[in-house]
């Protein structure tokens, strides 16, 4: 007998807003799984295309049952997922969005992560995600995104960098324990997520499957493709938590104090405590003189400031010390650029550009060379993090 027929029980939740053209295909992926949930509910939100006659449809003559809830009103995805998870049966809620695609797997190995957790954990398991595809709207791949199994300590460092980006469709989580911390915030527009992951990394251990389980697509309809909102809405969650928990959290992890040190450095300025974070970057220096992650650190502060010459000599430290460090590849050239180097300029973002094809700062700052003698402050594009391996791709 497979482990999650013995004890797991599985209610998938699906938010469902002017998708006609996509539920069937999320909702048939679902079905076509190895191991069949328990039900899937559809929270219906006051659609005005045809989602909801869809809906009905797909709730007739299944192996599963299909539940259709219809809002009184339109009230956001946050709102809908939260109306999916009180009329869960199940101890577990798997979370699906409507325009994305299951592997046949994924319930199936989620499950099993969890068992294979709970047995060697003491601290319990509230959550279990897995690598997963980008996908554009017609199904091309535009890449994979994974991670790795974290420790139940280490999870609420690694959530508050956000080193990885958890996607909501294929997240597994415990119902009890969603409720006990607030499930999702209906207050905010951007970041619900991280918010909700933030708060369950506080009380349990995360588990991870190494294998791409579910295919996101990413079009224009995405709520992340408004990047800048995105970014202040997660400032916004940031700033609720202490400075001296955050740094606690972050040294949690089991890395160099070196790499842990830079991290926190590189929140404190998200967070706009750039005099904070500064005083401790000469020190990271002083003590790593080839992290590359250090001059990058020093070379945002002087960005920020506007002093150009420090920071294109930081930036060219952390390019002798990283040749691949994209955001460094970018911030150079957008140096270059402001100071009229065109030629050097465009060499930079034709590095960055051919070493992350995605890479929206760079693909702009490309674009707009030429048009001045000297491009104007406000028109380049700044990195101000270092970048992940793979870029999300936040619009086709």
């Amino acid at each position: 007998m497979n482990l999650c027929d013995k004890n797991i029980m599985i209610s998938v939740v699906i938010p469902a807003y002017n998708v006609a053209k996509y539920l069937e295909q999320a909702v048939n992926s679902i079905l076509k799984q190895t191991i069949l949930p328990y039900e899937i509910i559809i929270i219906e939100d006051c659609s005005n295309d045809e989602t909801y006659s869809v809906a009905m449809e797909l709730a007739k003559n299944n192996p599963v049952s299909i539940k259709v809830y219809k809002q009184e009103e339109n009230s956001g995805v946050s709102a809908a997922r939260n109306k999916g998870i009180e009329l869960a049966q199940s101890e577990w809620v798997l979370f699906m969005d409507a325009d994305d695609i299951a592997e046949p797997a994924l319930v199936e190995k989620e499950c099993r992560r969890v068992y294979e957790l709970q047995s060697v954990w003491k601290t319990p398991v509230v959550l279990v995600h897995s690598a997963y595809r980008q996908v554009t709207e017609a199904g091309k791949s535009l890449g994979l995104l994974n991670w790795k199994q974290v420790q139940p300590e280490e999870i609420l460092g690694y959530e508050l960098v956000r080193n990885h980006i958890i996607s909501t469709s294929g997240v597994l989580v415990n119902k009890d324990v969603v409720l006990r911390v607030g499930a999702f915030n209906t207050a905010l527009k951007y970041s619900e997520d991280w918010d909700l992951w933030l708060k369950l990394a506080q009380v349990g251990g995360f588990g991870y499957v190494d294998e791409p389980l579910v295919c996101v697509r990413r079009h224009d309809g995405n709520a992340s493709g408004k990047l800048a909102n995105m970014l202040d809405g997660a400032k916004g969650i940031l700033k609720r938590y202490d400075v001296s928990f955050i740094e606690r959290a972050i040294h949690q992890r089991k890395l160099s104090w070196e790499v842990n040190q830079a991290d926190f450095i590189e929140l404190l300025y998200r967070l706009d405590k750039w005099q904070e974070g500064y005083v401790f970057v000469s020190t990271l220096i002083d003590q790593h003189p080839s992290l590359a992650s250090g001059y990058f650190l020093d070379s945002l502060y002087h960005l920020y400031y506007h002093s150009w010459d420090k920071a294109k000599q930081s930036l060219l430290s952390t390019i002798h010390y990283n040749p691949q460090h994209g955001a460094a590849l970018n911030n150079l050239g957008a140096v270059l650029g402001i100071q009229g180097e065109y030629s050097q300029a465009k060499e930079y973002f034709r590095r960055a550009s051919m070493l992350f094809p995605m890479y929206m700062d760079a693909n702009h700052n490309s674009s707009i060379l030429g048009k001045y003698s000297m491009i104007p402050v406000n028109e380049v594009k700044f990195t101000w993090r270092e970048l992940r391996p793979v870029l999300l791709s936040y619009t086709e």
